[in-house]
């Protein structure tokens, strides 16, 4: 891991919680993510990273994946070749695209709210949004990763997970 003084000024990176690191690093290696830090004790941890793309994790004991709300949203600049790159990598190392169960990755598509995204479930149960500003233009013109005309698209997204957090359904 580089200095921190070599680190953008403004980022974000989730620290996800999982069962396995083992399972978490192999899944991500296979999908192109180099391990950019492993920590055995005092508190088993990892960091991984592909491109500007960096995630951590933590163990957490009697962790159920199947159980996890954990979540967070990646938004990139080519999300096709993303998923294109995804898959593949999972059916080299997997021999099959998994789409159902944990792990899986789910299809991509164009949401309502102006962002073309697919959901992957990792080993550790945790969601990972990636998407793509469907208006590339607003995007680029803006230092927001959602354009301000995308705001709908924050509230969609909030009273989504809000929903599927206190298991509501939609009315």
């Amino acid at each position: 891991m580089g200095a921190v003084s070599d680190l953008p000024p403004d980022r974000m990176t989730p620290i996800l919680p999982c069962r396995s690191i083992d399972d978490q690093i192999s899944f991500y290696e296979s999908l192109g993510f180099e391990v950019t830090y492993r920590q055995k004790s005092p508190n088993v941890f990892a960091a991984i990273r592909r491109g500007a793309i960096e995630l951590q994790f933590f163990t957490l004991k009697g962790y159920e994946p199947a159980n996890s709300y954990s979540t967070c949203y990646v938004m990139v600049s080519d999300v096709d070749r993303l998923y294109g790159d995804f898959r593949a990598g999972l059916k080299q190392s997997l021999g099959r695209i998994p789409t159902r169960g944990i792990p899986r990755i789910g299809a991509i598509g164009d949401m309502s709210y102006g962002v073309r995204q697919f959901l992957l479930t990792d080993p550790g149960g945790n969601i990972i949004r990636i998407g793509q500003p469907l208006d590339q233009t607003d995007a680029a013109a803006s230092d927001e990763p959602f354009p301000a005309s995308s705001v709908r698209w924050r509230r969609r997204a909030c009273s989504c997970t809000r929903r599927r957090i206190l298991g509501q359904r939609r009315e």
